[in-house]
């Protein structure tokens, strides 16, 4: 369950976005698409997932890199969940409907009779709002809209879990919950990739991957030594690379530069 981009670039009306990206995003961890704005994270975000494809370059999930249109939308119906910064929500449904994305009796709700209702039983207590499936999500703050987004991800059971900007309007106390909900969502193996700006929940991931400018700038954490791997491969022009990499900041463009 890897995620692998080579060499991605897009250009938007003529505008290069990203320019020459190559990393790898491994599996039950968080990776922190961070930089400045503007410096191409949504877009990049927006590749890995499949929902934009690169003007050049390849990107491949589980090694598989050629997608038609009927691959992508299976992937995005049963292998990938997404938290949007705006939410994405229907404001004039329930939490129960914006989590299942169907319709459920209040009967049904409350009698927790049917599998699916248990389990929206289990994911909303798990996010801290068992007591507002039946509620209308207008009513609700930013911090639980949030969750009920990140909510309708983990029902869904997904392997890739794509998050913009999760924290980017909440309180301390809020960011620190939606912190801790895609912390738990890694240790059990989700893929997690975030875009943010947010410096301390950048530091709370496992791996960062650094943009300035639409280039990758550095890659550090647990994905370093893979993209390492991946650099020096290149340059010999072989695949047989010493598995003694180090984890310290690998800088893609061959300066050390910080990370953002």
């Amino acid at each position: 369950m890897v995620l692998s981009l080579d060499d991605v670039c897009v250009e938007v009306s003529s505008r290069r976005v990203l320019s020459g990206v190559s990393f790898d995003v491994l599996p039950g961890g968080i990776t922190a698409l961070s930089g400045p704005s503007g410096c191409g994270k949504t877009t990049l975000l927006g590749v890995l997932s499949l929902l934009l494809l690169p003007s050049s370059g390849s990107v491949s999930i589980d090694g598989k890199s050629s997608f038609s249109s009927k691959d992508r939308r299976v992937f995005w119906r049963e292998r990938a969940g997404f938290v949007y910064q705006d939410y994405g929500l229907v404001d004039d449904e329930s939490v129960a409907y914006n989590v299942m994305l169907s319709r459920v009796s209040k009967r049904k709700l409350r009698s927790g009779s049917s599998g699916s209702v248990r389990r929206l039983d289990a994911v909303l207590s798990s996010v801290g709002l068992s007591s507002r499936k039946t509620d209308c999500v207008s009513v609700l703050s930013g911090g639980e809209r949030q969750r009920v987004g990140i909510a309708r991800a983990l029902f869904k059971k997904a392997d890739y879990l794509f998050v913009d900007e999760p924290t980017a309007s909440l309180d301390s106390v809020n960011r620190d919950n939606v912190i801790s909900l895609l912390r738990n969502a890694a240790d059990s193996g989700v893929c997690v990739v975030v875009a943010t700006h947010d410096a301390g929940f950048v530091e709370a991931c496992d791996s960062v991957v650094s943009l300035r400018g639409g280039k990758v700038v550095s890659v550090t954490g647990a994905a370093a030594g893979n993209n390492a791997a991946r650099n020096n491969a290149a340059a010999n022009g072989s695949a047989n690379v010493s598995a003694n990499v180090s984890a310290a900041p690998v800088s893609v463009s061959g300066k050390s530069e910080p990370v953002f």
